[in-house]
């Protein structure tokens, strides 16, 4: 199962422009190449939500690039100069990409990325234009049906045969950032059957704009596609419009959330990130937590001005806990490995698990089976 990290990691994804000939390669093979010869563009392992691929045991980098939309179509044109033809940058990109293991397919749309996208950005926004009339939404369902037919296990006549007979059942997914979010939305809306209690095939998409009003959904049947949107606080675009399924706020790493502790109360902050994924500091006289990899960042404010506005106790997704005291004793033994390494905890992470997993195991008490 796809985690939402890994579909974040591919809506990234999305923006980098393959080689032809990456098609049939396993991202390792890509990433590999790409290391060595810088020859991709928007391939930034850097990037935070490409930096979980450095690690060369992540799995996604078993999964196989099946196809691609292309990147430039030519065109023949007529003007003063005669006839002739140009090479056009397609408005419209996505990548298919299959587990090895479960071989589902995850299609990534790239989101807004030239003046042509911000034709469709304004048609969506104006609420009234039906998305099936738009050239991306139309290339969207073109370019599944065809990956669909060639790599699926059945091959359909027509578009209709195929959004007919697929659903929530199905081994694939769809994801993206903005534009390609909505995109992702869409191929959830055009799979589903509410009437039969399908509520289409999964889409995990982020800051997407809300299509519901270019297809028709009323605000009672929204929520019951299969779909969830994770928007940035402040991010005006993923805010925009009616969502379809379930929309998760997250906090904007340029102003993060605070917690303030409820005095006298035994507070427990429950984290979506396993231990290894949380990186406790001190920042002036608070605490943060960051989560590499993500958008996601906490201060809990005056944390060192007084022990009346700690927290007590910090939960991670996979149960284990961490009290107040043993959070700076981390924070010590953090730093000391660092400044013994030379490493940042990002990097020791990659490329140190096994000792870090040894510091964090001193300090996250396991859960109780």
């Amino acid at each position: 199962m796809v985690k939402t990290i890994e579909y974040l990691n591919l809506s990234a994804l999305a923006y980098a422009d393959f080689k032809k000939s990456d098609t049939g390669l396993t991202l390792d093979e890509i990433i590999r190449d790409e290391q060595k010869n810088k020859s991709r563009k928007n391939f930034n392992l850097s990037d935070p939500q490409l930096f979980a691929l450095q690690d060369s045991s992540n799995p996604l980098r078993s999964f196989v690039l099946l196809s691609q939309s292309p990147l430039t179509y030519t065109r023949t044109v007529k003007d003063r100069n005669g006839i002739r033809t140009i090479t056009v940058e397609n408005e419209f990109s996505c990548i298919a990409l299959q587990n090895p293991e479960t071989k589902e397919i995850i299609f990534a749309f790239r989101g807004t990325n030239n003046f042509g996208d911000w034709d469709t950005d304004g048609l969506i926004g104006s609420r009234v234009f039906p998305a099936d009339w738009m050239g991306q939404f139309a290339a969207a369902r073109k370019f599944v049906f065809q990956t669909l037919n060639q790599y699926g296990p059945i091959c359909y006549n027509d578009q209709k045969a195929m959004f007919k007979a697929i659903g929530q059942g199905s081994n694939v997914s769809f994801t993206g950032h903005s534009l390609g979010g909505a995109l992702a939305q869409y191929m959830t809306y055009k799979t589903a059957k509410l009437d039969k209690g399908d509520a289409g095939i999964k889409s995990v998409t982020f800051d997407a704009v809300g299509i519901g009003d270019n297809v028709g959904v009323s605000s009672i049947d929204a929520d019951k596609y299969n779909s969830t949107d994770h928007v940035n606080s402040l991010d005006w675009v993923g805010t925009y419009g009616l969502q379809l399924g379930k929309t998760v706020t997250h906090i904007d790493n340029s102003e993060v959330d605070y917690i303030s502790d409820a005095s006298g109360l035994a507070d427990e902050v429950h984290l979506g990130y396993d231990s290894l994924d949380i990186i406790f500091e001190r920042a002036g006289s608070n605490l943060r937590l960051r989560m590499p990899g993500s958008l996601d960042a906490i201060t809990v404010s005056s944390w060192y001005s007084s022990d009346n506005y700690k927290i007590e106790t910090f939960k991670s997704a996979n149960g284990s806990v961490i009290t107040h005291t043993q959070v700076e004793s981390l924070i010590q033994a953090m730093s000391s490995f660092q400044k013994d390494t030379g490493m940042t905890w990002e990097q020791a992470v990659i490329n140190q698990p096994t000792q870090v997993q040894s510091i964090i195991q001193q300090y996250w008490t396991a859960p109780t089976t």
